[in-house]
């Protein structure tokens, strides 16, 4: 039996590959509508909720998922650069 966390990783290892392969601009509409569409499977009183809840774990991973691409140092680009449609995901 696969665990919860086999089968995020799974999806992720199965996502990943197609959405960095696609250019910036693409990959943040792809992230978008994926979550556009799970939003829509629940009932309009239940979505703001979800969404603060998704935002917060966002914000949260974050950081630990730029010590985990980037070092302990986090993400090389300290000052303000290139905006999100300039970089990749």
């Amino acid at each position: 039996m696969t665990t919860h966390d086999e089968q995020v990783e799974g999806g992720i290892d199965a996502i990943m590959p197609h959405l960095v392969a696609l250019p910036p601009d693409v990959q943040r509409t792809v992230v978008m509508e994926m979550v556009t569409r799970w939003l829509c499977e629940y009932p309009a009183f239940a979505r703001e909720p979800l969404l603060a809840d998704l935002l917060q774990a966002i914000r949260t991973m974050t950081p630990y998922m730029e010590m985990e691409r980037w070092g302990p140092d986090g993400h090389p680009q300290k000052e303000p650069g290139p905006t999100p449609t300039e970089g990749s995901v």
